[in-house]
């Protein structure tokens, strides 16, 4: 009744293209059923991969969860991460079937105006949908790294380099392959920048994967859209079978869990404001 309310004094209108009546339309959601290997000139980059082109619905989609606070978008976007996760080439969980997943860091200012971290969420939302994952914030960036919007190569790596380390409160042991997780590629500074600091601490980083990636520089690995429609249907399956809401692209009506559970040795992470 109150939603029902809700929608007729503030009709929901979709993240990616504005049309009313839902959060986030099917054709909107559809952008991010693929999978692209990123082509970037930076040496020792691990494997970066992304759902979809930076532009247009995925792009506007983006900007709403990450500026506007759509929260609500955390559910959808870390099901299609969820998916894509198990297609990806060199991507490996640890012995245990146990896939680590760092997000990452974003400066504490920028966290702050967003009402928390935003690749963090993405994390976190991820792990819901994926059987055995945990997310693991175990990078943070200094106060002196600047806004990173209209950099170019060099200076994104001039940026981060020195002021990426590695969070005090997480410890994995030396050889855990790890996944890094973020919402845009641009020129791959950060996937450099953050892998460096992991491969120090002993750490095996398979790769990165975000939602969006630069237009031109993307290569479909192929036959995935089909198989990833097929693993994110399975993926929006409880364990009694039954479909669970965010399968049906539904925005999550209960905030995304707490990580670090008992069975993986690591302590609780706060809950993400």
């Amino acid at each position: 009744m109150l939603t029902a309310l809700l929608d007729l004094l503030l009709p929901r209108l979709c993240a990616g293209c504005s049309r009313a009546g839902t959060p986030w339309c099917v054709p909107c959601r559809a952008r991010f059923d693929s999978l692209y290997r990123v082509r970037l000139g930076l040496p020792r980059l691990p494997p970066v991969h992304v759902l979809t082109e930076y532009s247009g619905a995925a792009r506007a989609t983006v900007l709403a969860y990450k500026e506007r606070r759509r929260r609500d978008l955390a559910a959808g976007l870390g099901l299609a991460l969820a998916a894509a996760i198990p297609r990806l080439p060199r991507g490996s969980p640890d012995p245990a079937g146990r896939w680590w997943l760092v997000p990452a860091p974003s400066r504490s200012t920028a966290a702050r105006a967003r009402g928390g971290s935003h690749t963090l969420r993405l994390t976190a939302s991820i792990a819901t949908h994926l059987e055995r994952a945990s997310s693991v914030p175990i990078l943070g960036l200094d106060r002196t790294a600047t806004d990173s919007v209209g950099l170019g190569p060099g200076e994104r790596l001039a940026n981060l380099r020195d002021r990426v380390h590695l969070s005090g409160r997480w410890r994995l042991p030396p050889g855990t392959p790890v996944l890094l997780v973020d919402d845009v590629v641009t020129t791959g500074a950060t996937a450099a920048v953050c892998s460096s600091v992991l491969r120090a601490a002993g750490l095996r980083v398979t790769g990165l994967l975000a939602l969006t990636g630069p237009a031109g520089r993307l290569e479909p690995e192929l036959d995935t859209k089909k198989t990833l429609r097929k693993t994110r249907r399975s993926a929006g399956r409880g364990t009694s079978g039954r479909r669970e809401p965010f399968a049906e692209y539904e925005p999550a009506q209960t905030p995304v869990r707490s990580i670090g559970t008992s069975d993986n040795g690591l302590q609780s992470h706060p809950p993400i404001e």
